[in-house]
């Protein structure tokens, strides 16, 4: 039988001899460069999304999201039952296999989810999840136990490091240099000493190249409605943050208020922009995985916390700020977008 592993791991991993004296035999793998491996995934999503309604929906929207962000294809002709070093190498590439019974099944041979009304989903399957991914979530529920937060069940951790292909610094320069110009010009109207978008673009041209279609049209409304200064006023708040992770800022503010402007609006102002583009580089990828995963806790138990109508969960003693947080996740699920959208496409659920 043909056994169709799907692997998130952004480098490949090779199945060793012991694999192939157990009776699996690797025949074909597809990698981000192949041009059947996108509509290979896109077809897999499309079969598992066909379950709704029939799997439990945690366990359906996670076998989704492994495939989403799966990298690797491995198809493997199978002749024997699974052994230990099958399933060792399941775990290694962090894989999910698909089988001719319809279903897919977790390293250990357990069923995740299934087509077929013989095959029974087992309760105790699990999507697996890099180790330092687990690692990082541990961390941040003890962090919310030991604040008394809420959390939902089923929220999927932060990609583990060996999973994300993080935007380079010099797109974070673009982005950044965008979210600076429609915050200032957002300010501007706010305080009614409104800069228009000429004298915007004497001051920054290199801004006006990284605009969104949308975000330019803001930028070149002379009346911007009062939704629309709120909402472009919040990216000082993403600012800070993609600043930080190109080591501009030493630290981040606490995500209990609004960032320090001032300091964010120094940083720009002092600096060639040119030099955001060429002379910065990306913080250690586990500690921007860190702080990502630390605040979709906390939004997801700010959420929570609203949506029960109960008072905003607190961090040494101060009540988190919703928007803040909304905001950093923002830039911080575009940083690691596995499907590369657009600023203007991130989705920030929880």
């Amino acid at each position: 039988m043909i056994l169709t592993a799907m692997s998130t791991l952004r480098h490949p991993i090779h199945p060793d001899d012991a694999v192939e004296a157990c009776g699996a035999r690797l025949v074909e793998t597809l990698g981000p460069h192949d041009p059947e491996t996108g509509p290979a995934l896109i077809q897999w999503i499309r079969w598992a999304e066909s379950m709704a309604g029939r799997v439990d929906f945690p366990r359906l929207s996670a076998v989704i999201r492994h495939l989403s962000m799966s990298h690797y294809i491995y198809r493997f002709e199978f002749k024997l039952s699974e052994t230990d070093a099958w399933i060792d190498w399941c775990h290694r590439a962090n894989a999910i296999v698909a089988s001719p019974d319809q279903t897919i099944r977790d390293p250990e041979g357990r069923v995740l989810i299934s087509a077929s009304s013989s095959v029974s989903s087992d309760m105790d399957a699990q999507v697996p999840r890099p180790n330092d991914a687990k690692d990082r979530r541990l961390d941040a529920e003890t962090l919310a136990q030991r604040q008394g937060w809420k959390l939902p069940d089923g929220l999927p951790p932060t990609p583990g490091k060996d999973e994300v292909v993080m935007r380079d610094a010099e797109v974070i320069g673009w982005r950044m240099l965008a979210q600076f110009i429609l915050a200032v010009r957002s300010e501007s109207c706010l305080n009614e000493h409104p800069i228009d978008a000429e004298t915007l673009k004497r001051r920054s041209p290199l801004a006006f190249e990284a605009l969104s279609p949308r975000e330019r049209d803001f930028i070149f409304n002379e009346n911007p409605n009062p939704d629309q200064l709120d909402s472009y006023l919040r990216c000082y708040e993403s600012l800070h943050l993609l600043s930080w992770t190109v080591g501009l800022q030493l630290q981040l503010d606490p995500v209990t208020d609004h960032c320090n402007r001032a300091a964010t609006i120094e940083t720009f102002v002092d600096r060639p922009h040119r030099d955001l583009l060429t002379q910065t580089a990306l913080r250690p990828i586990s500690e921007i995985l860190d702080q990502a995963d630390r605040t979709l806790i906390m939004l997801a138990a700010a959420r929570i916390a609203v949506d029960q109508n109960e008072p905003l969960p607190k961090l040494n003693g101060e009540s988190l700020d919703g928007i803040v947080l909304s905001q950093r996740l923002h830039a911080f699920n575009w940083l690691i977008d596995p499907e590369g959208n657009d600023w203007d496409e991130v989705d920030i659920a929880t």
